[in-house]
């Protein structure tokens, strides 16, 4: 642990976030025409549009079983993912 209680593997968890949003911001209407596009090909489904990054990132659709065991695995760390899903209107937002 350093002076300020964070350890490095919560530097390194800080330093990815910070990375993320940084490539969502400066890519955000790219990203948004792609998610819509993708959205117009798969058309209505429980499947949430997913970013795998390993091997190396690609896209992947995420049926919501799979983010409610996830959520169940990481003891519902991610509970606040499923309500933006369920609250997700595609036809006037992208996620």
């Amino acid at each position: 642990m350093d002076l300020f209680g964070s350890n490095r593997q919560d530097l390194a968890i800080n330093k990815w976030q910070h990375q993320l949003d940084k490539f969502v911001k400066a890519n955000q209407k790219e990203l948004a025409a792609l998610a819509w596009g993708l959205f117009l090909e798969k058309g209505e489904s429980d499947e949430t549009l997913g970013l795998d990054l390993k091997p190396k990132p690609h896209f992947v659709y995420c049926p919501r079983a799979a983010i409610e065991t996830l959520n169940r695995q990481v003891n519902n760390q991610i509970q606040e993912i499923l309500g933006v899903v369920d609250a997700h209107k595609p036809e006037q937002e992208v996620l």
